[in-house]
């Protein structure tokens, strides 16, 4: 069976639960890092993160951490994608998009 077939179409249903089971058995780290975050589990959403390193799914998760103010989360995706300057203009924009200009100094 075509398992990551089913686990897009489960996440685009937004069956986030039976996509989360599929994405972690075929170890699909990136999109189950996108499934926790729509989960609102964001602990696990930064382990998946840390698996698949992948500056996309670091900002996915970084957005999602500093709109939930989870900073101290947001803070370890962060720390990941500034290692890329190329990305840091929109990581400073997503802190001050949502008004939390303490937190990017932290």
């Amino acid at each position: 069976a075509d398992m990551q077939g089913i686990g897009d179409r489960c996440y685009d249903e937004e069956m986030y639960e039976a996509a989360r089971l599929i994405f972690s058995s075929n170890n699909n780290n990136g999109r189950l890092a996108s499934t926790l975050v729509h989960l609102h589990q964001f602990r696990e959403a930064v382990d998946a993160a840390k698996k698949a390193n992948s500056i996309r799914t670091w900002k996915e998760v970084n957005a999602a951490c500093v709109e939930a103010e989870e900073f101290r989360l947001a803070q370890i995706a962060g720390l990941q994608i500034i290692q890329s300057p190329d990305h840091l203009d929109e990581l400073v924009h997503q802190y001050e998009q949502h008004g939390h200009f303490e937190e990017l100094i932290k």
